[in-house]
């Protein structure tokens, strides 16, 4: 009886999303990750602002911006993951991955996850993912829904 109910919870959540398939979920994750990756690409393109130079920012700025970043994308996730009103187990099932790795997420340790994984996890709920760099000051502002 459990397990059906996990399915239907698991259905409702997906129809939410606006899939209907697995087949569907699956195209839609590919297709997101890929616009995203690009959007990705263009803002780097965009930070450098076409200047050719030998200068290249130093890492720790870098790696900074980055964690930055991972950190926004996770605080998403946990929001909108609150917000669907969804279960550990259930967004495990979405995103194919483990509850405990779920669970790290959800508190936002993002040690050991890449941007693309946790833009896949944001995707496997069905979320729309707009990431702005602010040239010049090196913000980067996440927006999920």
């Amino acid at each position: 009886m459990q397990h059906e109910t996990m399915t239907q919870e698991l259905q409702a959540a997906l129809q939410t999303a606006g899939v209907a398939t697995v087949g569907d979920l699956a195209n839609f994750k590919a297709a997101l990750l890929n616009e995203l990756s690009q959007m990705l690409d263009d803002s780097r393109e965009d930070c450098s602002m076409g200047e050719k130079t030998n200068e290249r920012p130093s890492s720790e700025f870098t790696d900074d911006m980055r964690l930055a970043m991972k950190r926004d994308l996770a605080l998403a996730f946990w929001t909108n993951v609150k917000r669907q009103r969804l279960k550990q187990h259930q967004v495990a099932q979405l995103v194919g991955m483990s509850r405990q790795k779920v669970s790290e997420l959800m508190r936002q340790n993002v040690v050991g996850f890449s941007e693309r994984k946790i833009l896949e996890c944001l995707a496997g709920i069905g979320c729309d993912v707009k990431i702005t760099v602010i040239p010049g000051n090196g913000t980067i502002q996440v927006e999920a829904e």
